[in-house]
């Protein structure tokens, strides 16, 4: 099976597979990054027996850590946050408000 797993914040390299019974499944990930409109899109290939009805259920998990750094947590990556606007050099520098652009400083 080929799956893609979206806004998957977990590192791709501790990543597991489990089938409805618990057992670890064969799996690798393909591909993990930014992908299509701001989300974060992790693909993976999981050998697994899909039983005649045509679909199982599959759990993804990230195996435990040692230890947890809240420095480590990436962004929200549903959230798109914009640097402030500004037009600089060594001459001039113009702030603009985000809503119409208007200049709110012009040092």
């Amino acid at each position: 099976m080929e799956a893609s797993l979206w806004d998957w914040p977990g590192n791709p390299e501790q990543l597991w597979v489990r089938d409805a019974q618990g057992d670890l499944l064969p799996s690798q990930v393909l591909a993990h990054g930014a992908s299509d409109w701001s989300h974060r899109r992790t693909d993976l290939l999981v050998q697994m027996e899909v039983p005649a009805l045509g679909y199982t259920t599959v759990v993804v998990t990230e195996e435990e850590k040692q230890s947890f750094c809240f420095s480590a947590l990436p962004p929200n990556p549903r959230v798109t946050v914009y640097q402030p606007l500004i037009l600089e050099n060594d001459v001039v520098k113009i702030t603009f408000r985000e809503e119409d652009l208007s200049i709110a400083s012009y040092i």
